[in-house]
């Protein structure tokens, strides 16, 4: 049973998130889980002021007007 459940998260296939809202008390929370998350291999957070500290899977991207995304569409189709 054990050797299963070790096949089992070998093959599992690695998520990229999109997290908007990382600076306030639940998105930092959410941020921090998804960062420990083994199956999780990279998050992208959006927003707008940079986030105090630094993960070898955190990708950050400053956006000041969320009522328009087109500059920014090429670098959310990669996630």
């Amino acid at each position: 049973f054990a050797n299963l459940f070790t096949l089992a998260k070998k093959n599992a296939i690695m998520k990229k998130v999109i997290i908007t809202g990382a600076t306030g008390m639940v998105g930092k929370g959410v941020l921090l889980e998804c960062l420990d998350h083994s199956e999780i291999s990279e998050v992208l957070v959006i927003g707008r002021n940079p986030i105090d500290f630094t993960h070898p899977k955190l990708k950050e991207l400053i956006h000041k007007d969320f009522t328009n995304f087109a500059e920014v569409k090429n670098q959310l189709t990669a996630v």
